[in-house]
């Protein structure tokens, strides 16, 4: 057998029509910046007194599970895999007919306590080479645009075991990134308004939403039996140069706004792939100055979603040719 790079891994990936139940084959092979996904054992000790000082005397098995942190680049067609999979919702509308281009719209599952699932194939190059875990959940999912390189997406996972499988058909989804160029950060009272607003220069921009899975186990088994969605939130932060004291005031006051950020990418048509993040309510929680004597003054601001009013507290959409539903 021939050694293999991580580069020449792979990663397949399939949201479950029915949670827990293994799809056949993979929807997607993910473009991954990163990909720590492994299977873990808690093995149980039996540490009990045989007239001995020795306290270890065997291990049984215990809790099996997979988790890991998957990263991407943003782009205008995978992105939309892991922004069903952490939000659980997807809404679709046509935009534009010649070309097809259509409007996913993702959205928090606000009530009920089951998070969307997966199931993935994850490839190595050991043998067996292909390791299949389902019931794959988002604990955590993270986008980030920085002023220095592509914008990206990272989703913690959580689900069961993995188990070797025969390795799929590998297929390409191709889609092009997203960067800081065609980004533009906005606020006003409404989202509406934040819409219509002058875009806030900015130089960095960070979005979390936290699931706050929890892994239920049950006799006749060590995998999990379920996996469950506590409180959601969503937290983030942005820089932008101290050029007025419009953040300072924000988060003095504690002001209410919505926030709109808008990744515009490759021209279809007459339009443009576009990934729209929209926090309908968000306030500074924190914020910190960079006071640097060799660095030019600037403010971070740290924020949180609430929904103080009937609406949901995040909400993505992605324009792309994609005509099908995630």
């Amino acid at each position: 057998m021939s050694l293999v790079t991580s580069r020449q891994g792979y990663l397949g990936f399939a949201l479950e029509s029915i949670a827990g139940t293994p799809e056949a084959t993979p929807s997607v092979f993910l473009p991954t910046t990163e990909n720590t996904i492994e299977t873990k054992h808690e093995k149980l000790m039996d540490t009990s007194s045989r007239a001995s000082r020795i306290m270890d005397h065997n291990s049984v098995s215990g809790k099996k599970w997979s988790e890991g942190d998957v990263g991407m680049y943003l782009d205008g067609t995978n992105t939309g895999y892991l922004l069903k999979a952490a939000l659980g919702n997807e809404v679709k509308s046509d935009f534009q007919t010649t070309p097809n281009v259509d409007n996913h719209q993702f959205y928090v599952t606000a009530s009920g306590n089951s998070p969307k699932t997966a199931t993935t194939w994850n490839y190595r190059g050991a043998t067996p080479a292909v390791r299949q875990s389902n019931r794959m959940s988002i604990d955590t999912l993270e986008l980030e645009v920085t002023n220095e390189d592509i914008a990206t997406i990272t989703a913690s996972f959580m689900g069961s075991e993995g188990i070797d499988v025969t390795a799929p058909d590998l297929t390409t989804t191709s889609g092009t990134v997203f960067t800081w160029c065609g980004a533009s950060l906005q606020f006003g009272d409404t989202v509406a308004e934040a819409r219509d607003a002058t875009a806030t220069k900015i130089t960095n921009f960070k979005m979390s939403l936290t699931n706050n899975l929890e892994l239920l186990y049950r006799s006749g088994d060590c995998t999990p039996d379920e996996i469950t969605m506590g409180d959601a939130e969503v937290i983030g932060e942005y820089t932008l140069f101290f050029e007025n004291d419009t953040e300072l005031d924000a988060y003095i006051n504690n002001s209410k706004r919505s926030m709109v950020m808008t990744l515009t990418g490759a021209t279809i048509g007459e339009t443009t792939e576009q990934l729209e993040v929209v926090i309908e309510r968000m306030f500074v929680e924190d914020k910190s100055i960079d006071t640097g004597q060799e660095s030019l003054f600037a403010i971070t601001s740290n924020y949180r979603a609430i929904n103080d009013s009937p609406g949901q507290i995040l909400v993505v959409n992605l324009r792309n040719a994609k005509s099908a539903l995630y």
